[in-house]
């Protein structure tokens, strides 16, 4: 039977820091945590498949340790990077958040490239949910080289849509509140997850569904449950997730307010314009082919959308539909970009990415795969990543440091992902009310432990 994984193995909490006056504005060093699982094979780096993950709001390290055996059985190299304010990593403010974190073009030495160079890793696969959308995206069209020239590939499970298009109104009222509030929202999932009766279930408000605090978290034990002789890698993650997630509140989530004030577009005058130097989805998408092209790459998207989601709404309605269109077919630059959508039966937005709704195991296959001859493989077929060894790009950078911790991002369990290729052509959808009532019953807004209940 497989061992549990341990806080205290070092893989799961490296440090790396960025010296100071290295990041244009920033006089001080920039330390990162993250953690760096799964299989490694330091003799034969090429055998890697290097998938680097954008964690969600909750962007904690800790979250997906207990995929590091089905990440090792398939080959695949886990690289999961703390955002600012999250664990041991550094905070910044919420304009420079995506400046600091990856865009090398106008801050200088950018977080992401460096981390990557100092691993000595070239190309990467790319794998994000919810939040961390938005910082997968940005980081792509910014530095496409590091996307591998024969499968270059980015998977989105459960992807960030603005309440604006997706019309949930749990998540329109939260974009309603100031940002005073929504920064609030580490301080929200703490009082929620320590004084707040699990039995609240669906009654969550609209700033506990902002930062994603449901009924099944609220309340987790730190302590184990004991493993079953016949356990299935999903069931030992569902086990341990509990853990996990006293895990990362016992560290630093303050990035937690200040990710969903950049996801809400309330971080400062210029905000509503949207994210980065793009905007928002539609805008991206032409930029981006533009950017593939002059880099010489293409790019192979997967789409998983949960069948239940009160955040963005559920598969097929509003707000998945309309991410779809956004990368519609003759948006994509005649075959630039192969964009494929899925949903995952049973998901929810929080566990969509889980071993045991199989999209972990259907990544991390499409990405070993031996058919590794393709350049561009179309419909539903998903690209690989690999580890080739990078040169150090003039970054004056310091070595990693472990802080002790496991994570370990995709596995998998059984596959119950329905695979499909739907590029939906309409842009302007109608506004639609999601059936999932808010009840705004007493908006606190006061001091630090109270946040906006309903």
């Amino acid at each position: 039977m497989t061992s549990d994984p341990s806080f205290d193995d070092p893989r799961y909490s490296r440090e790396f820091h960025l010296p100071g006056n290295t990041i244009q504005d920033r006089s001080e060093r920039l330390k990162i945590t993250y953690a760096d699982y799964g299989y490694r094979n330091e003799e034969n780096p090429e055998e890697e498949n290097v998938f680097l993950f954008f964690p969600p709001l909750l962007g904690s390290r800790w979250m997906h340790i207990a995929k590091d055996d089905i990440a090792k059985k398939h080959k695949i190299r886990i690289i999961n990077v703390e955002r600012p304010g999250y664990g041991g990593t550094d905070e910044v403010q919420v304009q420079d958040r995506l400046q600091v974190w990856q865009d090398m073009q106008t801050r200088g030495v950018a977080a992401i490239p460096a981390l990557l160079a100092h691993l000595h890793i070239k190309h990467v696969s790319v794998g994000c949910h919810s939040a961390g959308t938005v910082y997968a995206l940005d980081f792509i069209l910014h530095h496409p080289s590091f996307l591998h020239p024969q499968r270059p590939y980015l998977a989105i499970a459960g992807p960030w849509i603005p309440p604006a298009q997706s019309g949930v109104i749990s998540m329109r009222i939260a974009q309603s509140l100031p940002a005073a509030v929504i920064g609030r929202s580490e301080t929200l999932a703490r009082f929620m997850k320590s004084t707040v009766n699990p039995a609240l279930g669906a009654g969550a408000s609209a700033v506990s569904s902002l930062v994603g605090v449901v009924a099944r978290t609220i309340g987790a034990s730190s302590s184990v449950a004991p493993a079953s002789a016949l356990e299935t890698d999903g069931e030992r993650e569902m086990r341990l997730r509990p853990s996990l997630m006293s895990k990362a509140y016992s560290e630093n989530l303050q990035g937690m307010g200040v990710d969903a004030v950049l996801m809400m577009h309330k971080g400062s005058d210029d905000a509503a314009a949207g994210w980065s130097d793009w905007g928002g989805y539609e805008a991206y998408v032409p930029r981006l082919v533009e950017a593939l092209r002059a880099a010489g790459r293409t790019l192979t998207v997967d789409a998983f959308h949960a069948e239940n989601d009160s955040m963005v709404g559920d598969y097929g309605e509003q707000g998945p539909t309309w991410f779809d269109s956004c990368w519609a077919a003759d948006r994509c630059g005649d075959g630039v970009i192969a964009y494929n959508a899925a949903e995952v039966e049973g998901a929810d937005h929080d566990l969509v990415w889980s071993i045991k709704l199989g999209v972990p195991e259907k990544v991390f296959s499409k990405m070993s795969r031996s058919d590794r001859h393709d350049k561009h493989l179309p419909d539903n077929t998903v690209a690989e990543p690999e580890n080739p060894i990078v040169e150090s790009e003039n970054l004056i950078i310091n070595s990693e440091n472990p802080v002790g911790e496991s994570e370990n991002l995709l596995g998998s369990d059984n596959s119950t992902v329905k695979l499909e290729n739907p590029i939906v052509a309409s842009e302007n959808l109608v506004m639609e009310s999601e059936n999932k009532a808010v009840e705004s019953e007493n908006k606190v807004v006061e001091s630090e432990n109270k946040v906006a209940e309903s």
